[in-house]
């Protein structure tokens, strides 16, 4: 299944974790700019293949089974 995740406060952060250890093929989006992000989750997702979409929204929705 295919996830998007909004936000990559605390709840996203633990939502990443947890759809990644559960096989989601995952994106991740949130307000800030790549700059500001946290280094953890930018790392984290460098090397789980998560796509990132900082201060910017995906084109499509559909393509995700999950919000």
């Amino acid at each position: 299944m295919k996830a998007i995740i909004i936000g990559m406060g605390k709840s996203g952060k633990c939502a990443m974790y947890a759809l990644s250890d559960l096989g989601y093929e995952l994106a991740i989006q949130d307000s800030k700019s790549p700059e500001n992000a946290e280094p953890e989750i930018r790392e984290y997702c460098e090397n789980h293949n998560i796509a990132e979409y900082y201060g910017t929204m995906p084109e499509d929705f559909t393509s995700f089974d999950m919000m």
